[in-house]
């Protein structure tokens, strides 16, 4: 017998594009209905923020700080050239785009009284972290009835922490991964639910990891979702003894130096090619058929 859609809040980082297409994928699926989006802001511009963000820069570097902002214009020129296109409604969309159907509060702090009340009163089953770069804490994880559900872009319990996407390509690793977990107050150290690894083969970047991590992230959430609608508790996999339990730390400027002598951080074809090209020629192939 099968039951009403989840109603879920999903966790979005404003500009990530792993965020994005999560967002995007989670729309289609029957299994949930978003009731609401909690939208972190990359830079607080409070001046407690950008002292915050003034240290991450320091440690991360000039050349990486600025690659990153320079990733970060593609993609949003990518985005801003796709609103002309007469295909709009198959491409991704932003979470602004959304806005006018789907509640939105855009946080400093997920864990503050204002945002906790947000979610709150759309009365959630299930909150959905896609890319979401804070920490839950306690009295926010408990706010939905059946638990919160992270899109972790590595292999756990390899691969804990932040841009394992980037780790896999530094430390030449032969598998890269998603997984989907239940989210405790630890860093990815919640009940994994699936997992699925891939190759990273000869021409791949941190981003083109990145990318195929929020598809296959997608399709695991929608596996679980559609099993806990039809009131069927998922099991926890069973992790060996054996593997490995690593944690990686955001990447800093001696990393990315090493990095960035051997492999690209990210093509612009790639960008445009997932937001612009990608979505044209799905359009061209369903009006020939």
């Amino acid at each position: 017998m099968q039951h009403r859609p989840l109603r879920i809040v999903v966790l979005y980082s404003n500009g990530h594009l792993g965020s994005n297409i999560v967002l995007n994928q989670t729309l289609k699926m029957d299994c949930f209905e978003i009731v609401g989006i909690v939208k972190a802001k990359i830079v607080d511009c409070t001046p407690k923020g950008l002292e915050k963000a003034q240290k991450k820069f320091q440690k991360i570097g000039f050349r990486f700080s600025i690659m990153l902002c320079w990733q970060r214009i593609i993609q949003t020129t990518a985005f801003s050239l796709s609103k002309f296109l007469p295909v709009n409604d198959t491409l991704l969309k932003t979470s602004t785009s959304l806005t006018e159907n789907i509640p939105t509060y855009e946080c400093q702090s997920i864990n503050d009284s204002n945002c906790q009340q947000f979610i709150k009163s759309v009365s959630p089953d299930l909150l959905v972290s896609a890319y979401f770069h804070q920490i839950l804490k306690t009295e926010t994880l408990a706010i939905p009835t059946k638990g919160t559900l992270n899109i972790h872009p590595g292999y756990l319990p390899s691969f804990k922490g932040s841009m394992n996407y980037f780790h896999a390509m530094l430390h030449k690793k032969q598998l890269a991964g998603a997984s989907l977990h239940w989210m405790d107050e630890g860093i990815d150290t919640g009940e994994i639910q699936a997992r699925k690894s891939f190759k990273v083969k000869k021409g791949m970047t941190q981003e083109s990891i990145m990318v195929k991590t929020a598809f296959i992230g997608s399709s695991l959430l929608k596996r679980i979702g559609n099993t806990l609608m039809n009131q069927k508790a998922p099991k926890a996999l069973q992790i060996d003894q054996s593997e490995i339990h690593q944690y990686f730390k955001m990447p800093q400027r001696k990393h990315f130096l090493v990095y960035h002598r051997k492999f690209r951080f990210f093509r612009i074809r790639d960008i445009f090619g997932l937001i612009i090209w990608r979505p044209l020629r799905t359009h061209w192939k369903h009006s020939w058929k």
